[in-house]
């Protein structure tokens, strides 16, 4: 019996990271924990008196004003799947299974495990609004940054895990040694490929540059933020670590992943090269943020407009090209490698 059909332990497979791993998903369980029991913004808005929230309260709050699917989103992707993803990754590294199981529990979770940061974007964009104003102020709590470690150690062992996975598998034969990359024998997607690479290149770069959201409070400063500037307002605001997480997730990890994609699709390489960095672009792609962040967009719109009048500006259709052509290029592309 071939160890593909065989069911077994990943932690039986693995050797400086078997203790790494649990510590890693028990200190993410322990985050995730506190940051749901904590603060994690207060926000003072005109006359009104300052108010604390939480993730739970901020649930409570969309329920209240009937935006019945913003609670919902909220609740399953920052309160509930967390858990049920770190209650996954546990069963994977102890519970027996056939590996081709498990690599696709992997791709599953590492696909929707992302989209937990949505509550902390939201947060973000109100952060970034009340930059310079002094009838809107706001001042981050232990729950935000909290929670966003939480998710983060959480998509980080997601991936070591997966990473883990795929190196203790014997090595797939591969079809000769000469190199190979994706264009030659694509057929019309060698040029729709091409296309949507260009595509994908401006729209992100309009995204970045072009102000996505606008104030119009009549008691506020009119200002409008892009992407870019959401970066450079955090970092005067001496929120170092939110602006870098912004910067990491909104433009590198997407330009990087454009650049991977670039590289399978043109340059030649030998079989096992070409899939070393179709599994690093992978990983890439998981924490290329845009689309998560376009999500959050939304519904700070929708549940923004009750705490200052806002209204969206040309970056959003901008993002929502940006989105659909990465998305697009993605599927596309992505069935020329993989086969």
């Amino acid at each position: 019996m071939t160890r593909a059909t065989q069911r077994d332990v990943l932690v039986s497979r693995i050797g400086r990271f078997r203790r790494l791993i649990p510590c890693m998903l028990f200190a993410s369980l322990v985050l995730n924990v506190v940051a749901l029991n904590v603060p994690f913004l207060l926000l003072k808005v005109f006359v009104e008196s300052e108010k604390a929230y939480s993730i739970p309260r901020t649930v409570e709050l969309m329920w209240q004003l009937k935006i019945y699917w913003v609670a919902i989103l909220i609740f399953i992707f920052s309160i509930v799947f967390p858990f049920v993803k770190l209650s996954a990754l546990f069963v994977l590294w102890y519970r027996p299974m056939h590996a081709s199981a498990r690599h696709r529990v992997f791709r599953i979770l590492g696909a929707l495990g992302r989209w937990s940061l949505l509550d902390v974007f939201v947060a973000l964009v109100l952060i970034v609004l009340s930059h310079g104003q002094m009838l809107l102020v706001t001042r981050t709590l232990p729950g935000l940054p909290l929670f966003l470690a939480a998710i983060c150690l959480s998509i980080g062992s997601a991936e070591l895990m997966a990473y883990l996975h795929v190196k203790s598998e014997p090595e797939e034969p591969t079809k000769g040694a000469e190199p190979v990359r994706a264009a030659d024998g694509a057929g019309w997607r060698g040029v729709a490929v091409p296309l949507l690479l260009i595509g994908s290149l401006l729209s992100l770069l309009a995204a970045l540059g072009l102000p996505y959201i606008r104030i119009t409070a009549w008691y506020l400063k009119k200002s409008s933020y892009s992407i870019l500037e959401t970066i450079t307002a955090l970092w005067s605001d001496q929120m170092f670590v939110f602006s870098a997480a912004v910067a990491l997730f909104l433009v590198v990890m997407p330009v990087m992943r454009l650049g991977g994609i670039t590289l399978l699709w043109y340059r030649r390489v030998t079989p096992q090269r070409f899939r070393h960095v179709e599994e690093i672009t992978r990983g890439i792609g998981l924490w290329a943020m845009l689309d998560v962040f376009g999500l959050a967009l939304l519904l700070f719109l929708t549940e923004g407009s009750t705490i200052v009048k806002i209204e969206k500006a040309s970056g959003m259709w901008a993002m929502l090209a940006a989105i659909v052509l990465n998305s697009l290029l993605g599927v596309m592309a992505g069935r020329v490698i993989r086969d």
